[in-house]
């Protein structure tokens, strides 16, 4: 299920003083905070705000460890909060510290009202040779000045370390408001109770053949934490080359999420009863019929031009980010011009039918060439004598070509 997990993120504007320099200037970073609401609520629970932030991976570190733990074990600093001015005369410079606190320009995402909360974070280094802050350390405090900044009502200082707190926050920011923070606070128990049930193994062995080596839930945020910005900066997500083709683990998505729902209720009741587990399959916010939903909203439903069922069935081919296996209806399928794995690219022709055009997909990625090259049956890959033409193919895309005009034209 987790190989699955889109992550997106949440984007953060906050200020570093210089305390180098005797007028305190500060400047802006602009931090892209990995997010996802992977808790589920029911309909009437669901967030429906745009304003409300999304769970930062942080705070499921912070609400399994703590802050201070957290920071000890993967931050690589130390750190001191408090009120910038009292930072700035007992964290200085020349003892390696940085500060770093709310900026003046406004975020787009708030939660609560509104207290205007002077503090910062100071960071240093434990190991007094590296010259840069390490990236998690920087990503955990910018991870703490989001609450800061963005939902300044619900921070408390002294309750940091409280992995209930973190996990609060996060059920603040995945749940409706209107319950109270015991109901709220149960909710994300069990959540938190289940996230290691949600990294199966044939999960973890996927990750590993990615040179992804993780054991759970937690160490994999850590590691999205740590290379969300590379891996996004790195990856051309045009591109069709070494794409998995892979059917089942979609479809039965919602069986999979089921039977792990299912795994945790067993472990969480110690009186079983024939009733009891007649209500849980019965009112489960997932049903089985989800399944059957998913089969039809990730169907291809666009009319060939042929009766083969070769074609009919077996070439129709969906972009990850374009799959459902949620209980609701993603929003209508319009092309996004701005997605970046829309882009043309040179693979294109060698993976797909280009001459396959449909509405959903006006870029032909909608359904594969008839004698696509795979490797070890589930990669997509380029035949080898045709290797030098899509690099031509990608050269000829990149570098704009001069006409040469004759005397006829």
């Amino acid at each position: 299920m987790s190989f699955k997990t889109k992550i997106g993120a949440e984007f953060f504007r906050f200020d570093k003083v210089h305390t180098e320099l005797s007028n305190l200037p500060r400047s802006t970073i602009d931090l892209n905070l990995a997010a996802n609401r992977f808790y589920s609520p029911s309909e009437s629970r669901a967030i429906t705000s745009k304003k409300t932030p999304f769970p930062l991976l942080s705070w499921y570190i912070f609400g399994n460890f703590g802050f201070s733990e957290a920071m000890r074990l993967y931050g690589e600093c130390e750190y001191e909060i408090g009120p910038v001015e009292v930072l700035t005369k007992r964290c200085l410079p020349k003892d390696r510290w940085e500060i770093f606190t709310r900026s003046g320009s406004s975020n787009n995402k708030f939660l609560g009202d509104f207290i205007p909360l002077d503090l910062g974070i100071a960071l240093r280094n434990k190991n007094e040779k590296r010259k840069e802050l390490s990236s998690m350390g920087v990503q955990y405090a910018a991870a703490l000045l989001f609450v800061i900044s963005c939902m300044p009502s619900y921070f408390e200082m002294d309750d940091i370390d409280d992995k209930n707190y973190w996990r609060l926050l996060i059920g603040r920011c995945s749940v409706k408001p209107g319950d109270p923070n015991d109901y709220v606070l149960r909710l994300m128990d069990e959540h938190f109770d289940s996230m290691n049930d949600l990294l199966e193994e044939d999960s973890i062995r996927k990750f590993a053949s990615q040179s992804v080596y993780v054991k759970d839930m937690f160490e994999l945020f850590n590691y999205i934490i740590a290379n969300r910005s590379e891996i996004v900066q790195t990856t051309d997500r045009g591109s069709a080359l070494n794409k998995e083709l892979a059917s089942m683990e979609f479809t039965f998505d919602g069986l999979s999420t089921l039977a792990n729902q299912f795994k945790h209720f067993i472990k969480n009741n110690s009186e079983l009863s024939y009733q009891k587990v007649k209500n849980f399959l019965t009112n489960s916010s997932i049903k089985l019929r989800s399944i059957d939903n998913a089969r039809l909203a990730n169907m291809i439903l666009e009319p060939t031009p042929t009766d083969n069922p070769f074609s009919e069935y077996m070439l129709g081919v969906m972009a990850q980010h374009k799959v459902f296996t949620g209980k609701r209806k993603q929003a209508s399928g319009d092309f996004d011009v701005h997605d970046t794995a829309n882009l043309t690219n040179a693979t294109m022709p060698f993976i797909f039918s280009y001459q396959r055009v449909t509405k959903p997909d006006p870029d032909a990625r909608g359904f594969l060439a008839p004698c696509v090259y795979t490797i070890s049956g589930n990669l997509t890959g380029i035949r080898p004598e045709r290797i030098p033409l899509a690099g031509a193919t990608e050269t000829r895309l990149k570098i704009r070509e001069s006409r040469t005009y004759t005397q006829q034209d």
